[in-house]
């Protein structure tokens, strides 16, 4: 690490049960001065880890999100191969959304 860059921290947290509970946790993560929010995809209530990570993106300017584990009994590998080329080139459109 270069004597100008940062340390960055992340966290990882589970969903809450609503929409706009979850915008507003990322948007708290963001203010807090975290620069990563990594979500787990497990057997409890919350909501589905990709629409929560799509949903954090849009909520924050400059978070950076990603899963901290897809189940596979719950993710065909085929899916997950999908989502993350997917989240590549969904990357530039949160980005335009974010910065209007």
């Amino acid at each position: 690490m270069g004597p100008r860059e940062r340390f960055r921290f992340g966290v990882t947290v589970p969903t809450v049960s609503s929409g706009p509970a979850w915008a507003e946790r990322a948007r708290l993560i963001e203010g807090l001065g975290y620069a990563t929010l990594h979500v787990p995809d497990h057997f409890r209530e919350q909501l589905a880890p990709v629409p929560a990570l799509t949903a954090a993106a849009l909520a924050t300017t400059r978070l950076r999100v990603g899963s901290l584990v897809f189940c596979n009994d719950f993710r065909h590998p085929v899916y997950v191969t999908v989502f993350d080329r997917d989240a590549e080139a969904f990357a530039p459109i949160v980005a335009s959304l974010t910065s209007t």
